[in-house]
């Protein structure tokens, strides 16, 4: 019997492969569909890649040199390999190139919200509604996309409201808890407690929140801070930080790989989140996955599990999420039912999961376009 031939999926966008789980995500899909990557910028770091791809040869480009390169090496392969879905990283510009694909192809069309497409933030400048142009442009990848996902419920609120696409799939990205060391101990008064943030440093992460929040602990209990991520303040964490004197008590690691960072979960006892924004936050399942307990700002995944696997209080409330996390701490019973909580959780929101979930909407997609034709 002739060997079934797979599902062919172009997947638009390099950054989907620069980002460590979204790069896990497509090596588990590549299992099941052939898999070639298109990059609108050089990618020279294969890391451990499952599938082709095709990156852009050139550092410095015209956007239409770019949009040409694209569309013809997308033409050539798809002679060759027949693709049956164009799954977009986001709306721009992959999201705006895989449209452009499906008017001249006819090939259903898969766009996933990983970023600020549907915020604007003009206290720091952040985000895409901001921008009248690139809003125009996510409107019209959003209501044309044959399906469209989001990471959390959080941030799948701001698409319905702004571009008022309302089927839109919640799809948290999972990651592979086979190698994770679980703590099984519980946090209650008594001995040192280390916190642990993990995220650049860089407004829309509100660091200033998190130090502020750090002050106040380190008054009420005894406690260090471990900070890893890439610093875009130029310094005025630190600075703060050791204005505030507690400088002594926090570690600054900078940028740290991926592959490198699970000895600081395995280290710390709490994570403290205080973005202002965020569509998902891996390190909240990389936390949770480490046994960690989570305090943060009502963004995110921390949203959406808010009460059940984490803790959570409005942007920018300092003193309010030091109080909760002074008051959960000294709650052995809060502590253990949050815990148990989260491995249920994770066990259920693992990498596998989040596959299944995108091999349920490429077939969906595929039939859909199957009886349209």
């Amino acid at each position: 019997m002739a060997k079934k031939k797979k599902d062919r999926i172009a997947v638009f966008g390099g950054g989907a492969h620069i980002i460590p789980s979204y790069r896990a995500l497509l090596n588990n899909l590549s299992n099941s569909y052939e898999l070639v990557v298109y990059s609108e910028f050089t990618i020279s770091k294969k890391y451990d890649a499952q599938y082709l791809i095709r990156s852009y040869p050139h550092r410095h480009y015209k956007r239409w040199l770019l949009v040409l390169w694209i569309l013809l090496r997308f033409a050539l392969d798809h002679m060759r390999l027949r693709f049956d879905v164009v799954h977009s990283h986001s709306t721009y510009p992959s999201g705006k190139l895989a449209i452009l694909i499906k008017r001249v192809f006819r090939i259903p069309v898969v766009v996933s919200l990983n970023a600020a497409e549907a915020i604007g933030i003009e206290s720091i400048q952040f985000g895409d509604l901001l921008n009248p142009r690139r809003t125009k442009i996510n409107r019209n990848v959003i209501e044309q996309a044959d399906a469209v996902t989001a990471l959390t419920e959080f941030q799948a609120s701001y698409v319905r409201k702004e571009f008022l696409r309302m089927d839109v799939q919640i799809i948290a990205r999972g990651i592979n808890y086979n190698n994770v060391k679980t703590k099984e101990n519980v946090h209650w008064p008594g001995r040192e407690m280390t916190f642990l943030h993990v995220g650049y440093l860089h407004p829309i992460k509100d660091p200033i929140t998190l130090i502020n929040c750090f002050h106040l602990l380190a008054k009420s209990i005894p406690c260090r801070l471990i900070q890893v991520g890439q610093d875009y303040m130029n310094g005025e964490v630190q600075r703060h930080a050791a204005a505030l004197g507690i400088a002594h008590l926090i570690e600054f690691k900078g940028f740290v790989e991926h592959d490198s960072i699970c000895q600081y979960y395995e280290a710390a006892d709490v994570l403290l989140h205080t973005s202002l924004f965020e569509s998902q936050a891996i390190v909240v399942n990389e936390a949770l996955a480490h046994g960690l307990l989570v305090f943060g700002t009502h963004v995110g995944l921390l949203a959406d599990l808010a009460e059940k696997c984490c803790i959570t209080v409005p942007t920018g409330e300092h003193q309010v999420l030091a109080k909760k996390v002074i008051e959960t701490l000294s709650d052995k019973d809060c502590c253990e039912r949050l815990l148990e909580i989260s491995k249920v959780w994770i066990a259920q929101h693992d990498l596998a999961w989040t596959t299944n979930r995108y091999k349920e909407i490429y077939m969906d997609v595929i039939e859909r376009s199957a009886r349209l034709k």
